[in-house]
């Protein structure tokens, strides 16, 4: 694979790239080992905060890019055939940004997409603690209600970094996605951080990968500085005999890994191939 140029209009909240040597303060600020509030206009289900965003050319009633779409809070009608629930990483919360994101995704997918707030991060700081408990009973919570809405066979799970932690657990919880896409992941939290942040201290997907019964796709990046390929690797060979694969880009690291190259694997994985 060739090198990636990056979405233009993707997300820069992610990071500022790898021009200087990451620090824990660059790669995991502080504030977000208790993340600090952060207003933003979301939606609430049954205690969980989220936003959707859908792909251009079917958002009707979405007036700006730059604006939320506000669904109403009891009942959602699609305007996809299908759903896409993101668990997002620990440097970023449910904001403007995140918006951004979601819409980046939605339009280069053509499907709806989610994504939920953490209990003890942005707007849900006052919800309690970020656990392994607590984060994937909320993305429980979350994919209960798009099953809902848009079919037990119709919902896709995308996480990157430490959200892969919280996706794989959240099948723990009983979640059974159409796909799954695992971006950046770890084989366990304690071999990556050697700080105490509390909700790295207790996911091991390498032991819950046997959990994984849908097909997979893990994507990483060769020079990623904070997470190394070698756990992409590790996971992937953990998995059960399903259909997956496995997609290492050349050049991109942790936080500038959504390039138009992976942008696209996750487009065939997810829109095109059809894994029987």
């Amino acid at each position: 694979m060739g090198n990636s140029s990056s979405v233009s209009s993707f997300i820069d909240d992610y990071g500022q790239g790898r021009s200087a040597a990451p620090t824990m303060s660059s790669v995991f600020p502080t504030h977000l080992a208790n993340p600090r509030h952060s207003p933003t206009k979301l939606q609430i289900h049954k205690g969980v905060r989220y936003i959707v965003a859908m792909p251009d050319d079917r958002s009707p009633t979405r007036r700006r890019a730059d604006e939320y779409v506000i669904v109403d809070d009891t009942a959602t009608t699609p305007l996809t055939d299908n759903a896409v629930l993101f668990f997002h990483g620990n440097c970023t919360t449910v904001d403007q940004s995140s918006y951004n994101m979601a819409q980046t995704f939605a339009t280069h997918l053509k499907k709806d997409v989610y994504i939920f707030e953490y209990p003890g991060y942005g707007e849900s700081v006052n919800d309690g603690p970020a656990t392994p408990q607590s984060t994937s009973s909320a993305g429980k919570v979350i994919f209960d209600m798009l099953t809902t809405q848009y079919g037990t066979q119709n919902v896709d799970i995308m996480a990157h970094s430490i959200g892969t932690g919280v996706a794989i657990r959240t099948l723990v919880f009983g979640a059974t996605p159409r796909k799954l896409v695992l971006i950046s992941p770890l084989a366990s939290t304690t071999s990556v951080v050697t700080w105490d942040i509390p909700l790295f201290n207790a996911f091991d997907n390498l032991r819950l990968a046997k959990n994984i019964i849908c097909p997979v796709c893990v994507i990483h990046g060769d020079a990623d500085e904070v997470i190394n390929m070698v756990h992409a690797g590790k996971l992937y060979s953990n998995l059960l005999d399903i259909p997956k694969e496995l997609h290492i880009i050349p050049g991109a690291g942790h936080n500038d890994i959504f390039t138009t190259e992976t942008m696209n694997i996750i487009r065939d994985f997810l829109v095109v191939y059809v894994h029987l």
